[in-house]
């Protein structure tokens, strides 16, 4: 065993500068890997923590206060899946943070006050006065981060036509309404505060009913349950939400990064097992000879195996080791980026299980790669191998250089898709996982309305306006969000995935979850009820909203009208033309209906500002895919052209002897693997024109978008391709130095 060591840390020696590449390859793989087990298997499990260490119901249901009876309680409190219920008082409205960004920012909110007495859904306070006495507000931190409001700042709301301001006495921490996703921000106020609130708006108050539900009940069928008991008794549902539809929209974001990063560092391990696998066979080759003369002299095949297998098995663990370490310092990171998506201070510990299967799972394929790379000195016959002497086959090298620079492409056509639809072209991106996207939002009174939308549309920086609003809808006995249009035909973000929008006033399009919970077909006939009036519609289309679980549906202003005997249409979306600076055009808008106006929303900056976090990420996750591809086809072209200058010493050296520079030799090695890489690379790219959509589909469809917006640009792949070549071209024109150090003299002596 000592000589099969000495040789294999001879083989570590001769060969270090491939081992230390491949050892970066492994390290980048081994952080990537562990990274996104850690947040995969942590993420969910710190949530869950966190909701149970802050006693939070599993459901949460909001009545008019003026609905409320304390027989409603005690009938929930018997059902046979409850295990407590508690209620409290809070004030429900579709409020406008002022100077939200520069812009308004219009959000149901639900104020709380945050010294009553309650048991369930406890709060942290993560920054700020702990004393709760002082009047002021305390924010959430989606909210607080996102609107970039630091403690000692003030706040101002518009509420009901009425404008109040607080100072931020803290930012808090909470599970059950902790940032926008699911249609609803909670924000709390001192006592004295939300008293003035709650006496000015009567009309809003509402009764929060929080349910925890006995083990293993399902809350998506408890919660329909408890609407149905309301309806029984006519009550209106206003705001609903359960545990599980929560987390799916607080985690949302960590989902996305951790599919991404799986499915990089799976690519990136197969390509650098195959390099190993490759160097080996390609070792056997060049070294048929000494292989033989190693049996000869007594060495068994498995000790020679050993001697192949032991230093990348050396190098594979020692990189791990280094990778697992680097992986767990970058957490920090990863959770401040998530958890501000999440409206959480997350703290994401070392998980042990993760390292152990990013360790055991790597170290293992390596060992399987290696050993069948090298088994096939098991059928090398010592005579033969001294007399033949050592071969190279180019066949093997071109196989190897076809299937890394195909995993190497479709890598940069999925980043640069990826960076296209994020960072360029944003809106692709963001309508995918949004709902409809106009420039401006303005709320007027109902006289002044139309008067105001012609006045508008005349401007010659807007390119349309229309009356939209989102309304508050029963089917099956849940609250589901209405999006409701004069025509549809001009929203700028289409959300049907099958059929059409509605066009008439008896149609319905009706979100993904209630077709999947109703099995419902297009042309099928549905019941929508609001308050007291119940209507059916046809259903003419399927429509996705990741944000509202698919719990949405499409009328028309028309068709709303038949559910409500007071429609006042007074919600207006502006869209501008392109180029136009949105900021100078809600100033103008101000100023020419100055009074008119009940509320002014720059929704294109609310966006972008939202988009900025998403933006920041892809940048970050772009610059180490294009590093991690450099060092692949660093290290593939570094293994080849080593081996082919080797073979082809006394050939370039003839060519050197006859008249041939440095350089041209150079170029002409470099320009060798242009007929195998250009047509790989090309091809590849082209065909991402078919697999990046089928990439996407599946990668969005698991979120909840039945379809997605991102455009396959066969410009950025093109673009991608020509990275590709010019990148190998470099680095193998690079790699040809040691053309250089052949000595024709030196040839001729030997």
């Amino acid at each position: 065993m000592k000589k099969v060591l000495q040789l294999s840390f001879y083989r570590l020696r001769k060969d270090k500068k491939q081992f230390l590449l491949l050892g970066v390859i492994l390290l980048l793989t081994t952080i990537i890997t562990n990274l996104s087990f850690t947040l995969f298997m942590n993420v969910g499990n710190v949530y869950d923590e966190m909701f149970k260490e802050m006693n939070t119901a599993n459901i949460h249901v909001a009545i008019a206060k003026q609905q409320d009876n304390e027989v409603y309680v005690s009938d929930i409190k018997n059902m046979d899946f409850t295990k407590e219920v508690e209620t409290r008082e809070g004030l429900l409205s579709m409020a406008v943070a002022e100077d939200f960004q520069d812009t308004d920012f219009e959000m149901q909110t639900i104020f709380y006050d945050i010294d009553d007495n309650h048991k369930m859904n406890k709060l942290e306070i993560t920054e700020g006065s702990e004393k709760k006495n002082q009047d002021g507000i305390y924010l959430p931190l989606y909210m607080s981060e996102l609107g970039e409001f630091s403690v000692g700042d003030h706040i101002s709301y518009r509420i009901n036509d009425a404008s109040y301001t607080w100072k931020v006495n803290g930012k808090v921490q909470e599970m059950q309404y902790g940032n926008y996703g699911a249609g609803t921000i909670g924000v709390f106020l001192s006592e004295n505060e939300y008293e003035k609130l709650s006496e000015d708006n009567q009309c809003s108050l509402v009764q929060v009913y929080s349910i925890q539900t006995n083990q293993g009940a399902d809350s998506e069928k408890v919660t329909k349950e408890i609407t149905d008991y309301f309806s029984e008794h006519d009550i209106s549902v206003l705001q609903v939400n359960y545990d599980s539809a929560n987390k799916q929209v607080r985690t949302l974001f960590t989902n996305i990064l951790v599919m991404v990063l799986f499915a990089f560092a799976l690519i990136v391990l197969f390509v650098s097992l195959s390099l190993s696998k490759f160097k080996i066979s390609n070792t056997i080759e060049m070294e048929t000879a000494n292989m033989g003369a190693l049996k000869a002299l007594g060495y068994t095949s498995n000790s020679i195996i050993l001697t192949l297998v032991i230093p990348y098995v050396l190098v594979c663990g020692i990189t791990l080791l280094i990778g697992i370490v680097l992986s767990n310092l970058l957490l920090p990171l990863a959770a401040s980026l998530i958890g501000f998506q999440a409206g959480m201070s997350l703290e994401i510990g070392i998980n042990w299980l993760s390292m152990i299967i990013t360790f055991v799972s790597i170290e293992l394929m390596t060992i399987l790669f290696t050993y069948f790379g090298a088994a096939k000195i098991k059928k090398l016959q010592p005579v033969t191998a001294i007399r033949e002497g050592s071969t190279g086959n180019g066949k093997r090298r071109n196989v190897l250089i076809i299937l890394v620079l195909f995993f190497m492409t479709l890598l940069m056509s999925f980043a640069g898709t990826l960076f296209y639809n994020i960072v360029i072209e944003t809106n692709n991106f963001t309508s995918t996982l949004s709902e409809e996207m106009p420039s401006v939002i303005i709320h007027t009174n109902e006289t002044t309305a139309e008067s105001i939308k012609n006045d508008i549309l005349s401007m010659d920086e807007v390119k349309d306006v229309m009356f939209y609003s989102i309304e508050k809808v029963e089917v099956e006995d849940t609250t589901i969000q209405a999006f409701v249009s004069e025509d549809f035909s001009k929203v700028s973000n289409d959300l049907c995935y099958e059929g059409r929008s509605p066009e008439n006033e008896n149609e319905i399009a009706i979100g993904n979850s209630l077709v999947e919970s109703g099995g419902y077909k297009i042309g099928d006939m549905i019941q929508v009820k609001q308050e007291d009036q119940t209507k059916e519609y046809k259903i003419v289309g399927f429509i996705q909203s990741v944000n509202y679980q698919g719990n949405v549906c499409e009328l028309t202003n028309t068709g709303y009208a038949r559910l409500s005997n007071d429609t006042n249409f007074t919600s207006q979306y502006i869209y501008v033309k392109d180029g136009v600076n949105t900021e100078k055009l809600v100033d103008k808008i101000e100023v020419q209906h100055k009074g008119e106006l009940t509320k002014v929303i720059n929704y294109e900056k609310l966006t972008q500002t939202t988009n900025d976090m998403y933006i920041t990420a892809i940048k970050a996750v772009m610059i180490v895919i294009v590093l991690i591809i450099m060092l692949i086809i660093w290290l593939v072209l570094f293994m080849v052209i080593r081996s082919l200058i080797i073979q082809q010493r006394k050939e370039l050296g003839i060519y050197k002897a006859i008249g041939y520079t440095n350089k041209q030799l150079r170029l002409k090695l470099a320009s060798s693997f242009l007929p195998v890489a250009i047509p790989t690379i090309v091809i590849t790219a082209l065909l991402g024109l078919f697999y990046m959509e089928i990439i996407c589909n599946v990668l969005f469809q698991s979120l909840g978008a039945m379809k997605n917006n991102l455009e396959i640009s066969f410009v950025v792949l093109l673009i991608a391709a020509l990275i590709i070549v010019v990148q190998t071209f470099i680095i193998s024109f690079l790699l040809t130095v040691p053309i250089k150090k052949i000595s024709v003299c030196e040839l001729i002596k030997e």
